[in-house]
């Protein structure tokens, strides 16, 4: 009888595991419901065994993935914050703690871009605000962005946007604004 209720309670908690973690259900933990349908205590007992490591398996995978999204969200997060200065990969690897050619590969499958890319679009998207501002050059809105030699940014603008940075300020100062109209 107690040996029922410690089976019943471990068979409860199991499957209270498997339920908590996404794609537990998948655990098939009816087989180990009953020790009455194995042959030996040993074999139910191996059997058990296998659900707990493959429910210790899922367990660590989610976890894993939890962990990894976080750490991309604290990169992402300072790169919007750092933007302005010069940043490397190997900062940013450094500042969320993890190796710099496993950072570089696991921000690539969470951003679907290279850290470079990712950086120079970040640039690219402040950049267009600041051109839609008819009293800032483009000199100093390439320095805002992080970029110190004027060149660099003409070049990497015009490679992100499609066009130059002298076009986008012109086509901005030519729209009528709501006090033209």
């Amino acid at each position: 009888r107690q040996r029922q209720m410690c089976i019943r309670d471990s068979y409860r908690a199991m499957r209270q595991t498997a339920l908590s973690i996404p794609g537990g259900e998948a655990v098939d933990l009816e087989r180990v419901k009953s020790p009455l349908t194995f042959a030996t205590m040993r074999e139910y007992l191996v059997n058990v065994n296998e659900r707990l490591l493959s429910l210790n398996q899922l367990a660590h995978t989610y976890m894993q993935s939890r962990n990894d999204t976080y750490v991309m969200e604290l990169a992402i997060q300072y790169i919007r914050r750092n933007y302005p200065k010069p940043i490397t990969l190997a900062m940013v690897s450094n500042e969320v703690s993890l190796n710099y050619a496993y950072f570089s590969t696991m921000f690539s499958k969470y951003t679907g871009k290279t850290f470079s890319e990712y950086l120079r679009n970040t640039r690219m998207e402040k950049a267009k605000e600041l051109l839609r501002q008819p009293d800032i050059s483009i000199a100093e809105v390439a320095a805002q962005v992080g970029y110190e030699i004027y060149k660099s940014f003409y070049r990497a603008f015009k490679d992100a946007v499609g066009t130059t940075p002298v076009e986008l300020s012109l086509i901005h100062i030519s729209e009528p604004t709501r006090l033209d109209v």
